[in-house]
This record gives structure tokens, C-alpha cells and sequence, in this order.
């Protein structure tokens, strides 16, 4: 997917030309190619899913000071897309993010915006990530160089693979969170055909993500990227 940046002759476009789709989200203006993507109908999707319609159920249940205050809180919290441009969430935006993060780390949520210092993730040191390769399971190996403090869990994503550029999707998935206290070098098997519904072989490109999430609140750091080529 590409992000654009309009000049003065032109402010937006939607819809589709041909394979290629010109959309906008809530950080940028983007282009992608026309894809119909595999669902592999997991359990995980299913219950992400479903929060959608619970979370902004319980939005409108809470009081009008509680979503002042969620308001208040997503101005405070500027995010910043990959073209560097600042943008802020909604009152319910921020609500509904730091929830579903919340709630998948530990199924609990929050309906008072939490109060905690913003920004105060310091970087991960010495990260090294490596993923190896099966016949029917793939092994992602996660390292840094420090015991995660107690409040800190590590959440760990990747994208389908790149082949000599042609399979890329730039559309990453959950694969696993480290809790808050975990010890590294760690292991965790996942079977790549659950996650993305098509298989990956040795020598594919596959982007991994971490970022940090603070685990009674549900903030989180910006992701850092990785690039690792799948081994055997």
C-alpha cells in the first residue's frame, strides 16, 4: 500500500481505477492494489471482531464525563503515520484502541481514561528476531538485551511474505505477546497457514513489527520494524 501526499490540483480520490484502489484513512491518503484477501476464519479474528461491536456498545453506556475525559486524552496523544504527519484520534477512537489492546492482553478493559505519563517507552535494546522454517510450523525467536519490566509486555507481529517483491501485502497479524517480567532470549511456535490462510518457504522476506504496550492502560510505543528472512 503507498501513502500520497495531494498537491493543489488535487485534494482527494476514491474509488477504483483499473486494479488500483485510491482510499483515505484516518492518518493519510493512500493507494493500494485491488486484492481479495484470504480469510482464514480464526478464533482470534472472531473475537477481534466482536469487540467492535461491544466496545462501542459500552461507549455509549458510560457517562458523558468519562467520554470528555477519553476525548480530552486523544488530543493529548498525537500519532504520527509513516509519512512523519501528526494525527489525533477521536475521543471513542482512543477508547476503542487502547481497549481491544487492553482486552487482548489481559481481558480486562478500562472506562476512565487512564492516567500515565505519555511517550515514556525507552527503546528495547539489542533486539534480534529470527524466524525458521518447517515442514509444518515456523519458529519465531525473540530477543533483547534486558529483563521486560514488570508493567511492560513486547507484542510481536508479521506480514505475509515477500518474494522477490511479488507476495507483499503489507497487512501484518498478531503472533504473540510477551508478558511483563519475561526473560530473553523466547521461542514461540506458530503455524503460519492459521495465521494468514498460504504457506511460506526458506528465503521469503517476511517484515516482523514489535512495539511495547504498558499493561494496565493499554498504551503502547511506535512500532519498530524488522526485516528477517526465513531460514531452516
Amino acid at each position: 500500500m503507498a501513502k500520497i501526499l495531494f498537491g493543489p490540483l488535487t485534494a482527494e480520490i476514491r474509488g477504483s481505477i483499473g486494479g488500483t484502489v485510491f482510499s483515505k484513512s484516518a492518518q493519510c491518503n493512500y493507494i493500494r492494489n485491488k486484492t481479495y484477501g484470504v480469510n482464514p476464519r480464526t478464533s482470534k479474528q472472531s473475537i477481534q471482531k466482536s469487540s467492535f461491536g461491544w466496545l462501542a456498545q459500552y461507549w455509549r453506556s458510560i457517562g458523558t464525563p468519562e467520554r470528555n475525559g477519553w476525548t480530552s486524552l486523544a488530543l493529548e496523544y498525537p500519532l504520527i503515520n509513516s509519512l512523519g504527519k501528526t494525527y489525533y484520534l477521536s475521543g471513542f477512537g482512543m477508547f476503542k484502541k487502547l481497549n481491544q489492546i487492553y482486552w487482548n492482553s489481559c481481558n480486562l478493559w478500562n472506562d476512565i481514561p487512564p492516567n500515565i505519563v505519555l511517550n515514556n517507552f525507552a527503546p528495547l535494546p539489542s533486539v534480534v528476531i529470527s524466524m525458521v522454517w518447517d515442514v509444518h510450523d515456523q519458529n519465531f525467536s525473540f530477543s533483547c538485551g534486558i529483563t521486560l519490566p514488570s508493567n511492560i509486555m513486547v507484542e510481536l507481529q508479521a506480514s505475509s511474505p515477500l518474494s522477490q517483491g511479488q507476495t507483499f501485502c503489507n497487512t501484518f497479524k498478531h503472533i504473540f505477546t510477551w508478558p511483563g517480567g519475561s526473560t530473553f532470549p523466547q521461542i514461540f511456535t506458530a503455524t503460519y497457514l492459521n495465521i494468514y490462510g498460504g504457506g511460506i518457504r526458506p528465503g521469503n522476506l517476511v517484515v516482523c513489527r514489535y512495539r511495547q504496550i504498558e499493561n494496565t492502560s493499554g498504551f503502547f510505543s511506535s512500532w519498530s520494524k524488522v526485516n528477517v528472512i526465513v531460514t531452516t
